[in-house]
């Protein structure tokens, strides 16, 4: 595809059945939160347990379809083929999932930090916490 505006790459990505960032590293970058936030099943290249993504992100790891090799990718394709309606259930997780931890919720928690800082009120650590 051609280079194209951030515009135009979310106006495809919301008419696509997946989408992926890259292979080659493991982890998430701000292409698997567009992903996510339309809310589509991200192909994903992770291999952090859910165990040590929540002890260091300090929330729950995302819905995902594990896509370390082309073997990965070629599986959830044919299932998506069989069973599309299961992978429309982890796009729709993965969009509850990105407004509670990085969309609306994360907004919230800034917005509760800036208008406290500003107030010269105390923080209350508990409000910063994702339930």
């Amino acid at each position: 595809m051609p280079k194209m505006s951030r515009k135009e790459i979310m106006f495809g990505l919301s008419l696509a059945d997946f989408g992926s960032d890259q292979f080659l590293d493991e982890g998430l970058g701000g292409v698997d939160w567009e992903v996510m936030s339309l809310g589509k099943p991200l192909l994903v290249n992770f291999s952090i347990p859910p165990q040590d993504f929540a002890s260091y992100a300090k929330k729950p790891l995302p819905p995902l379809l594990d896509a370390r090799t082309s073997q990965d990718i070629t599986t959830h394709l044919l299932n998506y083929e069989k069973s599309p309606q299961d992978y429309k259930k982890i796009g729709d997780a993965a969009k509850v999932w990105f407004d509670k931890y990085m969309g609306r919720g994360l907004v919230e928690k800034y917005v509760y930090l800036i208008e406290t800082m500003s107030k010269g009120e105390t923080i209350e650590p508990l409000r910063l916490r994702f339930a």
